[in-house]
Order: C-alpha cells, then sequence, then structure tokens
C-alpha cells in the first residue's frame, strides 16, 4: 500500500465473493485495510521524506510516530517501508525491539545476507556525549571485529548495496535505551559520512519521552515536521475508512447507515475495521442491498449493532486488564470523570496530576507498592491512554475516550464505594 499519490484509493471488484468480503477489513494489529483514510499529511510528509532519502539527500534523519494503539501507527510504518523498497529501491531493514535486544543483535540484523566481514572500519569522534558536535576530529580505526559495533555494521551494509537506508522499527518505545541510543547514533554517523540513512519508529506516546531516556535528544531535534502524532480520525474519514470500501465492493450504505458509522467509530481507526468486519461477516448481507446497520427498527440492522458492541466491549476488556495489572483502575477513573467535564477533550497538567494523585490514594485494589505519579503517568503513555499531540507538556488528551466511560460505569457498579469517594475528590 503506498503513501504516495491518491492517498485514499481502493482497487475493490464489486460484488467480491464471500469469503473474500468478510477478509475485506482487518482486525490484525497493523493489518493493512482496505483504505487508509484521514493520513493524508502524514502520507505526505513520509513521502517527501523517502524522495529525498532516495535521492540521497535527506533533510531529517527520519520519522517519528507516535500516539494510542490502535490509530495506525504501524500499517503507515509498512506502507512507508514497502513504498521505500518498491518505488524508490531504497534498502529497508524492519525489526521490533524483541527481535534485538542487544546491540550484538541489532549488528547481526544489519548484516544479515551478507558474508560476515573480516574487519570493518569504525570511526570514533572525539569528546563525550551522544552524537556529531560540530568541530569534532574524528579517526579511524580497523580491527578485527567478532561483533561490529551497530555503526560499524550500519556503514558496511549501506557500503554493500549502495543504497540508501531505512531502518524501520516498530514497538520502538519498547527498544532498550543502549540499543536505541547505538542505533540512532549510528544513523547520524553514516549521514555525517555522506552516507544517506534514516529511521522510522512507531510506537505509543511515551516514545519521545523514551527517545529522550536513550541519550538521543539530537534525533527528534532533527525530525522537523517528521514528528507525526497519531490520534483519532475526523468522522468523515472514519465514514470513508467503513463505507467506500463496502460501496466498490457492490453493497449500499444508506444515510443511516452512515451516521451509525460515524456514532459507532467515533473517529478511531481500530473500531472502523472491527465494524467493517463485523458488517461483511453478517449473514443478514446481501450484495446489490443496503447493509443492515442504521435502522433501529430493523431486527438484523440491530443484531449488527449488538454484534458490534460485543467486540468493542472485549476490546475495553483488554484495556481494563491492562490498567488493573498496573493497579491504575482508580487513576483511569479520574482521567475520565476529568475528561467528562472537559468542554474541549483536552485536559491542563495539573488537572491530570491531581487526577493521578487521588487515584493513587484510593486504590481499586490494595497493594503494598503502589505505583508513585511519574510511574502512573509514564505507564498510561505506555498503555496509550494519556498522551499530548502537540508534545507541549501544557495539556493531555485521553488515547481511547470512549474506553474510559466504560471504565468509570464499571467502577461504579463493581465498587460504589470507591467511586462516592473518587467522585468526592474530583479536580475543578
Amino acid at each position: 500500500m503506498s503513501v504516495v499519490g491518491n492517498v485514499e484509493s481502493t482497487k475493490l471488484k464489486a460484488g467480491l465473493e464471500p469469503r473474500r468480503l468478510r477478509q475485506l477489513f482487518s482486525t490484525r494489529a497493523g493489518g493493512a485495510p482496505p483504505l487508509i483514510a484521514g493520513r493524508g499529511h502524514e502520507q505526505g510528509i513520509l513521502a517527501e521524506l523517502l524522495g529525498e532519502l532516495a535521492q540521497g539527500q535527506p533533510n531529517s534523519l527520519g520519522a517519528v510516530l507516535f500516539g494510542p494503539r490502535g490509530n495506525g501507527k504501524t500499517v503507515l510504518l509498512n506502507a512507508a517501508a514497502s513504498d521505500a523498497q518498491s518505488r524508490h529501491g531504497i534498502d529497508v531493514v524492519r525489526f521490533t525491539p524483541t527481535a534485538c535486544p542487544t546491540e550484538e543483535r541489532l549488528s547481526t540484523r544489519l548484516l544479515e545476507g551478507f558474508e560476515a566481514p573480516q574487519s570493518l572500519s569504525h570511526t570514533v569522534r572525539g569528546g563525550g556525549g551522544v552524537g556529531v558536535a560540530k568541530g569534532q576530529v574524528s579517526r579511524t580505526r580497523t580491527t578485527n571485529l567478532p561483533s561490529p559495533s551497530v555503526t560499524s555494521a550500519m556503514l558496511e551494509r549501506i557500503k554493500r548495496t549502495r543504497k540508501p537506508l531505512v531502518i524501520a522499527v516498530d514497538e520502538a518505545h519498547r527498544l532498550q535505551p543502549n540499543v536505541g541510543e547505538a542505533l540512532l547514533n549510528a544513523v547520524q554517523e553514516a549521514n555525517g559520512q555522506q552516507n544517506a540513512a534514516i529511521a522510522l519508529l512507531a510506537g505509543t506516546p511515551d516514545l519521545i519521552d523514551h527517545i529522550g531516556r536513550m541519550n538521543a535528544t539530537f534525533f527528534l531535534h532533527r525530525l522537523g515536521d517528521s514528528l507525526l502524532p497519531m490520534g483519532r480520525i475526523a468522522d468523515d474519514a472514519a465514514l470513508r475508512a467503513v463505507a467506500e470500501p463496502l460501496r466498490n465492493a457492490n453493497l449500499k450504505v444508506t444515510r443511516q447507515a452512515e451516521q451509525a458509522i460515524i456514532e459507532l467509530c467515533a473517529g478511531y481507526p481500530y473500531f472502523t475495521q472491527v465494524l467493517g468486519r463485523t458488517i461483511t461477516e453478517s449473514p443478514e448481507l446481501s450484495v446489490g442491498c443496503p447493509i443492515p446497520l442504521g435502522d433501529p427498527d430493523d431486527a438484523a440492522h440491530l443484531a449488527t449493532r449488538d454484534r458490534f458492541l460485543v467486540r468493542r466491549k472485549k476490546h475495553y476488556r483488554r484495556v481494563w486488564s491492562d490498567l488493573r495489572v498496573g493497579k491504575l483502575i482508580s487513576c483511569g477513573y479520574m482521567l475520565g470523570k476529568v475528561l467528562h467535564a472537559s468542554s474541549d477533550g483536552r485536559m491542563r497538567v495539573d488537572q491530570v496530576e491531581r487526577a493521578l494523585e487521588s487515584g493513587l490514594t484510593h486504590l481499586y485494589e490494595q497493594t503494598s507498592q503502589p505505583p508513585d505519579l511519574d510511574e502512573a503517568k509514564q505507564s498510561l503513555k505506555r498503555l496509550g491512554l494519556l498522551w499530548d499531540p502537540e508534545d507541549t507538556g501544557a495539556s493531555y488528551e485521553l488515547g481511547i475516550p470512549s474506553f474510559f466511560g466504560f471504565l468509570t460505569r464499571q467502577v461504579g457498579q463493581l465498587q460504589p464505594e470507591l467511586a462516592a469517594r473518587l467522585d468526592a475528590e474530583l479536580p475543578v
């Protein structure tokens, strides 16, 4: 799926056979949807970056796609990596943090498919710190390296392929800090030696802070427009994501169905795929007829809606479980209440911190080692439930706003006394 050209096009034959129709929408993590809608800006930035890289003159060290889970970061990352190879002939290395937990494993990954080098040129920069400082003197040494450094391995790969290089890392917030530091330092070093290379990183909102923990803030400073927050999409984009593929498959989407799609998806890309899959798996579906959704007086339509709500609730329960493991149920409850009182969906930093402090004071389940405020905040970012899309540090948004309505209802039903205590401490 290309990140350039007509970014909201689908190529589907009308009247798909039932089996293919059911496979039209993907609910797998990172599964390619039939239509990427509402991401024209991000796709344009990535397309421009790849074009510059193909010419050997990238104006950035890469791109960072960060945001809550289920918003299409992996989809865009995969699309960009595929586009780099197929459209531009760029060399691409993809990996996940679990596949490369050490610098040695990353070096090995960079040299996969090549004969092991007997020796590698290894450039060392004078002075301390991370990155290439202006005016530093470099020296080069050649040694027999049974395990070459990440920088040496990257330079060797570029030398052998004679192509620009893209390193694509999904779930980058899970990178070991020393591995991330070595990777981003190597990208900067390669460009400093006139070897075109970029890193494309995708991860939860915690990724920005995590890059700082890698001692690699220089990478963020060199991103410019390539720091790409990915949150919910506009209602019209969510509608296109579901309705256009269905119409291209010779299914009718009524005005009532359009309103139901907008309401149920709530701008969350993952829910567009869940709803699309629910519709195409409906036994009441008939090619050439209206989809069974939107008519409140039709039993088939209500059945489709109910099946979607069951799947959505299953997703919510997984998120609930993550919060429970992190001892953050009460914190989530307080954030949900603050969100409900917000007029624009944003919350001031002081509101968030007071909400978390109250949640940590009145825990859903008692524990001898509750998280502290900073741990709670980082955990919520890592789970993609709390984030600052503008990366200003002035305010926050919730990653899946509709989930917090579910959470507050659950706590109110399961522990009404706790809910009452928490309500009494709502920040204003």
